[in-house]
């Protein structure tokens, strides 16, 4: 299961607690990131830490990601 994900961004989010520097859920979750990208959905990893202390840096990143590409926004506003 995917942490968050929109659908009009095609843009999955994890927040990354401790459990994923553990070698055997690192290669799980490589394989599904790989399978999500094949799907044509980007995979954007926040470490848990970031996001309880800080949650404004993971908003802006959130939103950097999606800013950064060409297509339209998912937030209207036409294309970049």
């Amino acid at each position: 299961m995917l942490d968050f994900y929109c659908a009009a961004a095609r843009l999955a989010v994890e927040v990354d607690g401790q459990h994923h520097h553990d070698e055997a859920r690192k290669e799980h979750d490589a394989i599904r990131d790989r399978w999500l990208e094949r799907q044509g959905i980007q995979v954007l990893r926040i470490p848990a830490r970031v996001v309880l202390s800080n949650m404004d840096s993971a908003i802006l990143t959130i939103l950097g990601v999606i800013g950064a590409r060409p297509s339209a926004s998912p937030f209207g506003g036409g294309t970049r």
